[in-house]
């Protein structure tokens, strides 16, 4: 890469103060390809809890809805507040393994529009030959 590429990571999130922590080390620990600027965007859905507070202090950015907008909304929120050429869109209680993202930006560089990593339950014994990608 000449120069540095945007991923924005758009999670959205609803009392979500015991799972946001989590997920948010998972992207920043998911090895990244190089040249890559991994931001995270939060876009809550008014939670009562501290999640916009561990929010405001672990993303990059945090956009509150006002009301619950459910996830289709509230993505749509977060979409139409980032520029990011790439977009990873998330529910807050999954976890994003290391492995397999730089070649999916290659395959959106390349050939797709979109690209869809493998969902893997950790109960699986067997998850499957797309669990990295």
């Amino acid at each position: 890469m000449s120069q540095a590429e945007v991923l924005d990571v758009v999670v959205v999130t609803f009392n979500s103060e015991q799972l946001l922590p989590a997920f948010i080390e998972s992207v920043r620990q998911a090895h990244w390809p190089d040249g890559l600027d991994v931001r995270i965007t939060v876009v809550d859905n008014s939670s009562r809890d501290a999640t916009r507070a561990i929010a405001e202090r672990l993303a990059d950015q945090v956009h509150d809805t006002g009301a619950n907008l459910g996830f289709g909304g509230a993505i749509n929120h977060g979409v139409a507040r980032t520029t990011a050429p790439y977009l990873l869109l998330a529910n807050v209680d999954v976890r994003l393994l290391a492995g397999g993202w730089a070649a999916a930006l290659r395959r959106l560089r390349t050939a797709a529009d979109v690209v869809a990593p493998a969902v893997v339950d950790a109960h699986l014994a067997n998850p499957g030959p797309f669990a990295h990608v």
